[in-house]
């Protein structure tokens, strides 16, 4: 059985005004109109819904025992229906951040963003920062926070990161045998930093692990099959950070920052100035 939701309606309106004029009124029909969507709602059910009253019409029994049934269909529709409709109307918002140093913070940030915004309804990407840049160009993400590259002077700086050589709490350094390198595949700027950091102190390395994100190399040198140049703010806790007195060249400080693009910066400055907010009441 197949109720028709209009009709629904106008059974439910007419009980309540106890009139097919007022009903009409009210759904901006006419009289004759919400008859004849009765007339079918009680062809469809086998009985009479209403009977004639000196002031109107009034509920037979079977319209009696069938109105409280009615209007519990009518309000579920109504509210799947005004669900659908909010979560259409909702402000798209595609962010990315990068799992350098970045990710350990997301679930903290998405909360408070949906918190503090619920109008927007977003979608997150947690990719390199070489991956970050190349979607914002492509105008696939709206904002980033990612590492600084080399060269770019763009960006609103949000904190100030720390490199450092990290492995398993196990590893033992070997200085008579290449460094057993874990790093992230190509193209990625820590990897590069860490290469470029060993062949500027002339000490031998030798790659034993490449991962396609963080998360694998973090595996990988819990694993203890080698060091990776990571993040301090990332260092799991199995791992510890390896001191420099072992002869490994220092390396160069990071600085995280967060780019948008012009329309989002128009259209979504609330959404950004959250994101700020929270980096910086992070970094205080």
């Amino acid at each position: 059985m197949n109720i028709d939701i209009g009709n629904l309606r106008a059974f439910c309106v007419v009980a309540e005004k106890e009139s097919f004029t007022l009903a009409a009124e009210l759904l901006g029909a006419t009289q004759s109109t919400i008859s004849m969507r009765v007339k079918k709602l009680e062809q469809l059910l086998g009985n009479k819904l209403f009977d004639s009253s000196p002031h109107g019409v009034e509920l037979t029994n079977f319209g009696t025992d069938f109105i409280p049934k009615a209007k519990d269909l009518l309000g579920a529709h109504d509210n799947t229906l005004h669900s659908i409709t909010q979560q259409s109307e909702k402000q798209s918002f595609r962010l990315g951040v990068t799992y350098h140093g970045i990710d350990q913070n997301l679930p903290e940030l998405l909360r408070i963003l949906s918190e503090k915004l619920p109008q927007y309804r977003m979608s997150v990407s947690v990719l390199s920062s070489e991956e970050l840049y190349a979607g914002l160009a492509r105008l696939k993400l709206d904002t980033i926070v990612a590492k600084r590259l080399t060269g770019d002077h763009k960006g609103q700086s949000l904190f100030n990161g720390k490199l450092v050589w990290m492995a398993s709490k196990d590893f033992e350094y070997e200085p008579d045998k290449p460094v057993p390198l874990v790093s992230l595949g190509s193209p990625c700027s820590l990897r590069q930093m860490a290469i470029n950091s060993l062949n500027a102190a002339k000490i031998p390395w030798q790659e034993v692990f490449i991962g396609s994100n963080v998360f694998a190399v973090k595996a990988a040198i819990s694993a203890g099959l080698g060091i990776a140049c990571l993040e301090q703010r990332t260092l799991p806790a199995d791992c510890k950070v390896l001191p420099e007195k072992i002869g490994l060249s220092p390396l160069p400080l990071t600085e995280f920052v967060l780019e948008a693009t012009s329309s989002a910066r128009k259209q979504d400055a609330c959404m950004i100035d959250a994101i700020t907010e929270y980096f910086e009441a992070q970094e205080g």
